[in-house]
């Protein structure tokens, strides 16, 4: 059975050959980059790229190859879509690196900026504040 065969069953109340599996389709699905570099480092996945599509809950884009090996039915739809060649996000990309080391790319419209506390402040493109982490945190926390 095709996902989308898998997936349609789902949604009309049949039962599909199993479970439909789900993995960064929308945020409430989406796993943090910190999570995900590490997952990629188990599974032996060492090309690509840890890219951050929400600054605040620091969600990554999860890539083609950790799609393929849990062979994921649900992919993102609309503006949501990131795993297609063509890349839809605005964004041009910048490197930062996380409390835990983690190198990742994130959204160069967005700033963290450390304070005297070492704690993080996101600021946006209008250099507003839009976040707040602790230090060793994982998201920001909206302001």
């Amino acid at each position: 059975m095709t996902s989308r065969e898998r997936m349609i069953r789902t949604l009309n109340n049949k039962e599909p050959d199993k479970v439909p599996v789900d993995l960064g389709t929308n945020r409430s699905t989406g796993i943090m980059v910190s999570a995900y570099n590490r997952l990629k480092i188990h599974l032996g996945i060492k090309d690509g790229e840890n890219r951050v599509y929400d600054m605040k809950q620091m969600l990554a884009i999860v890539e083609e190859s950790v799609l393929e090996k849990f062979e994921i039915d649900v992919l993102p739809s609309g503006q949501g879509i990131y795993h297609i060649q063509i890349n839809p996000y605005p964004y041009k990309w910048k490197s930062w690196q996380l409390f835990d080391g983690t190198d990742v790319e994130i959204p160069s419209n967005y700033t963290p900026k450390e304070d005297r506390k070492e704690n993080l402040t996101l600021l946006d493109e209008n250099g507003d504040i839009v976040g707040l982490m602790p230090k060793g945190g994982y998201y920001f926390e909206k302001v």
